[in-house]
């Protein structure tokens, strides 16, 4: 949406800001994304995560076109922490405009991470639904503006989660644990599928979680626009099992030990930064782990030790 647009239900997370003066430094700041006009002053141009090329009025509406058709893509310069570096520095890791994995060995803490990430994206006003096949993220209920279903009594239907989430009430965890195994793949599919429709409709969710992405994105095929609208993180200890659609399509990972393997693989058109991605995952300290931008060759991978949780954290 414009801020023309504005009302008491936008969140800012679903606003683009558009100016060209110093007065619009504010604007810019309370949208997701700021963008500036080909004549705008220098220090809006610095500020903005966009600029756009040609002036005045033809160049924005050559560039909405572009935004509306799907031909330009969106940056967002909106950050969380999810740690600290060794010289006590933030670990900040993008908030928006990605899509991110999170993979480990079993125990290595990738729940824990997954849902740190979770928290910090809610407490940063961003809407999170996680499809949460082994109870491991109900404590997020614990957090204001998320919500639990399922657990010791049914969860929505897929047909009935949408509708949740469209309402904006807040963030919604769905905890599968007591379903059958089977049931749990075939019902977070089909809401995988339901929640594609949701957020090319209204933009929510921001973010969708799949734990255990590795049995139900295995066959990945049917999710292409969904992985297109980026705010997909996927949590896995088998990754090789997941789709070839949702290794090409992540942009940031969560690299905890047991996963030099896979990001071997991930960065095989990068021999030697592949190599050096494993020697760091391998040297992890506990409680530690490594963030990479799998989009850039030049960029090198930065190791952080795990923020302290604000919810309670329980495994399976």
């Amino acid at each position: 949406r414009l801020v023309s647009d504005w009302s008491s239900d936008v969140c800012s997370s679903d606003l683009i800001g558009i100016g060209d003066a110093e007065n619009d430094h504010a604007l810019l700041s309370a949208c997701e994304i700021g963008v500036a006009v080909g004549n705008a002053v220098d220090a809006l141009k610095a500020r903005a995560d966009i600029v756009i090329e040609k002036p005045g009025p033809n160049g924005l509406a050559e560039w909405l076109e572009g935004v509306h058709t799907g031909s330009i893509s969106l940056a967002s310069r909106r950050r969380v922490a999810l740690g600290a570096h060794a010289d006590g520095s933030p670990a900040l890791v993008p908030s928006s405009m990605c899509n991110s994995i999170v993979v480990g060995k079993s125990g290595s803490g990738k729940s824990y991470l997954a849902g740190l990430f979770a928290e910090r994206l809610v407490r940063a006003g961003y809407s999170v639904c996680i499809l949460d096949p082994e109870g491991d993220y109900a404590p997020l209920g614990e957090l204001r503006g998320v919500l639990t279903f399922g657990g010791s009594h049914p969860p929505p239907s897929s047909d009935e989660l949408a509708p949740m989430v469209r309402s904006g009430l807040g963030s919604i965890v769905v905890d599968l644990s007591l379903l059958p195994s089977e049931d749990r793949v075939e019902y977070t599919r089909v809401a995988l599928k339901r929640l594609s429709a949701c957020r090319a409709a209204t933009g929510l969710p921001h973010w969708i979680f799949v734990d255990e992405a590795h049995v139900s994105l295995a066959d990945d095929t049917p999710f292409e626009e969904l992985f297109r609208q980026q705010g997909i993180c996927v949590v896995t200890y088998h990754p090789h099992k997941l789709g070839a659609l949702v290794r090409s399509e992540t942009d940031v990972g969560l690299f905890l030990s047991g996963s030099d393997d896979f990001a071997s693989d991930l960065l095989s058109k990068s021999p030697s930064r592949a190599r050096e991605l494993v020697t760091e995952i391998r040297q992890l300290a506990p409680r530690s782990a490594l963030f990479v931008n799998l989009r850039a060759t030049d960029l090198p991978a930065t190791g952080f030790v795990i923020d302290k949780r604000v919810s309670s954290h329980v495994r399976h």
